[in-house]
């Protein structure tokens, strides 16, 4: 995502990906992923396109995926640098 001329673009089509996938947002969405769109938040402001795609990979068709919303917290309330940053 770092290498993608269009950032936004590409965070809606990945959104739109895992959104209804559970498959896909199990098998390749990691902590590498979210750290991504850690910085593009930083980097770009809080977007709405980027806050939605870590609401799309908190729960998938209904059902909450526990890891992912873990994972999440810790990056983005827990680290309190992080957390005024965003």
């Amino acid at each position: 995502m770092d290498s993608i001329s269009d950032p936004i673009g590409a965070a809606v089509l990945f959104e739109a990906l895992i959104s209804n996938n559970a498959t896909l947002l199990r098998r390749h969405v990691d902590g590498e992923i979210f750290s991504c769109f850690q910085r593009l938040i930083l980097s770009r402001g809080p977007e709405s396109r980027f806050l939605k795609f870590f609401t799309a990979c908190c729960s998938c068709q209904g059902e909450g995926i526990r890891s992912n919303q873990e994972t999440i917290f810790n990056m983005v309330w827990r680290d309190q640098g992080a957390r005024s940053s965003m």
